[in-house]
């Protein structure tokens, strides 16, 4: 195996003809195995070269999307949140390159397998690339092959440049993200007027505030109230409480405060998995770290969805975090449990929508190579939305696995 090639665009038929193109007088046997269609194509010897043979095993969604859903159980659906869960796992020394990779990947519709099976063939590593631009794709390569840029196993973007491996290195400043609009149309959403209104009204704040809008009108909503289901009080209590401890350990708070935090909220068995492995550790990265710092956001988030905290501030500047470390420090567990209110429906759908419109227009403006809009801070934004995503339980997600698509 050299790599496996992952896109949003379908195309086993454009690989066949890439491979005629390129190897004319090559022998080539298309055939299928299981869910695969294969491409096995074999290049004789001469006097002075050898044979060669390579084979590219191509699948695709049972049904093609712009994003991947919970309930799709189809076999590459499932290879792709296994392989979501897997890169969220990896440290970076780019955070930003690393959740726009988790984005495309939900994006991904097919995926299609180079190996070589003897020899070495010529311009093996240019038809790769050639496929790798036409499909505008991301590869996951193993080591010590002809595209290889890392020891281990990692991740190339279109240009096979370094997007991320298992010690965190990167090599690229941007990635790209496409979609086609004929997934958005034939998706063909029921629409409810709850979330129109809801629409309507995060596009009045954001214009006033000179916020660009999203403008399809027939996606990028939020669940509606009448189908959406919020966490409830006792397990937001419980996420609050597991984030401030994070929080206070990406501080280097002394180890025997943090363990009397620990023991008064019996936060150990609060914490997600992910969580647990960064608590363990004891000398995370420092991206590690900077990770957990922002947490610190979506700690405040919730403090507000708990109704500790009477709202939340345009999301221009960070949070007081030892004002909210304060909230819960002051209090047994109990006594913060019992003042905590958990805010309505309509109010955490509200703030949901709201900073679904606003992380749009900062990924837009980054895509454009442009700073965010109106002073926006995009990481307080990205924190927000995480959190409100996991209120709202948007695609049945548990923490560590959340998305925070637009």
């Amino acid at each position: 195996m050299i790599c496996t090639i992952y896109s949003h665009y379908l195309g086993f038929d454009s690989i066949v003809d890439m491979l005629k193109q390129t190897y004319p007088k090559a022998n080539l046997t298309i055939g299928n195995q299981d869910e695969f269609h294969t491409a096995e194509l074999e290049i004789k010897g001469g006097l002075f070269s050898s044979s060669s043979k390579f084979k590219i095993g191509y699948r695709q969604r049972q049904k093609p999307s712009y994003q991947l859903l919970q309930g799709d159980v189809c076999p590459l659906s499932q290879n792709l949140k296994g392989l979501y869960g897997f890169i969220s796992s990896l440290p970076t020394s780019n955070e930003d390159i690393k959740q726009r990779l988790l984005q495309k990947i939900t994006t991904i519709n097919c995926e299609f397998s180079v190996i070589q099976l003897k020899g070495q063939t010529k311009d093996l590593k240019e038809l790769i690339y050639t496929m790798a631009q036409s499909f505008d794709a991301f590869l996951f390569v193993q080591p010590n092959t002809i595209i290889s840029r890392s020891n281990g196993q990692h991740f190339l973007d279109k240009n096979l440049k370094l997007i991320i491996d298992g010690q965190g290195n990167c090599e690229i400043a941007d990635l790209d993200i496409k979609v086609e609009s004929k997934y958005f149309e034939d998706q063909q959403l029921t629409i409810l007027e709850d979330q129109r209104r809801r629409r309507q009204k995060s596009e009045m704040v954001c214009s006033e505030n000179n916020i660009p809008i999203y403008k399809n009108p027939n996606s990028l909503f939020v669940e509606s109230e009448t189908t959406v289901k919020i966490r409830s009080k006792d397990e937001v209590v419980d996420r609050a409480i597991a984030l401030c401890y994070v929080e206070l350990k990406s501080e280097g708070t002394e180890k025997v405060l943090l363990d009397g935090f620990a023991k008064k909220y019996s936060v150990k068995s609060k914490l997600s998995p992910a969580e647990r492995v960064f608590d363990e550790k004891e000398n995370p990265t420092q991206q590690e770290i900077a990770n957990a710092n922002w947490r610190a956001e979506s700690y405040h988030t919730l403090l507000w969805s708990l109704s500790i905290i009477d709202s939340l501030e345009w999301p221009t500047k960070l949070c007081n975090i030892g004002e909210d470390v304060g909230h819960l420090f002051s209090k047994t567990e109990q006594e913060f449990r019992n003042i905590a209110r958990l805010k309505t429906k309509e109010e955490i759908l509200d703030q949901a929508d709201l900073i679904l419109r606003l992380n749009w227009a900062c990924v837009n403006a980054r895509v454009k190579n442009e700073s965010a809009p109106s002073g926006l801070n995009p990481s307080v934004i990205y924190e927000r939305h995480y959190a409100l995503n996991w209120l709202i339980q948007h695609q049945n997600q548990e923490w560590d696995d959340i998305t925070t698509n637009t």
